[in-house]
């Protein structure tokens, strides 16, 4: 009699495959829902920490050349949401962003679900947006900056005029 050795064969079958399967969109279904908060907070706590780095940037600006103002203008009106870093050259209205001061960076956008939700300063004039910082490194006005997320969740950022600290919280 002749004895044919049987090979064991490895691998998966499809029914094994379909039910990990199965086990995978289930788990996805369930932590997708859970998952956007999360997700939605970081985003966040990232636009706070870029637009503080903004703030940082505008004074330390300031700062490399004592005569050349620098300052964050927030645009919190239009649909963009946006700020951008300008350099105050005092055509018009000091210690505010005018249209003929000049642009060092670039306006950068919120990201979707992200926005402004309020503006406040010791500025006189109501509509000033901006923090501009001096060649000693403070800023002319105390300024508040809050921004918000599509949960309601906020983050500030606070600048304080004498020192030009800028504080998150």
């Amino acid at each position: 009699m002749y004895h044919h050795k049987l090979k064991t064969m490895r691998g998966f079958t499809f029914l094994e495959v379909m039910v990990v399967l199965l086990i995978v969109g289930l788990l996805a279904v369930v932590f997708r829902p859970s998952s956007r908060p999360l997700i939605e907070g970081m985003r966040l706590r990232s636009s706070a920490f870029n637009i503080k780095s903004q703030i940082l940037t505008a004074k330390t600006r300031a700062v490399a050349n004592p005569k050349v103002h620098c300052g964050v203008y927030f645009d919190m009106v239009s649909t963009t949401h946006s700020s951008l870093l300008f350099f105050d050259n005092g055509s018009g209205s000091d210690y505010r962003y005018a249209t003929g001061d000049g642009l060092y960076v670039a306006a950068q956008k919120l990201p979707k679900g992200i926005s402004f939700q309020s503006y406040t300063s010791s500025h006189p004039d109501p509509n000033a947006r901006a923090i501009v910082f001096r060649g000693d490194g403070s800023a002319k006005y105390n300024a508040t900056i809050v921004i918000k997320n599509s949960y309601g969740k906020t983050k500030t950022i606070d600048v304080l005029a004498s020192t030009g600290r800028i504080r998150m919280q």
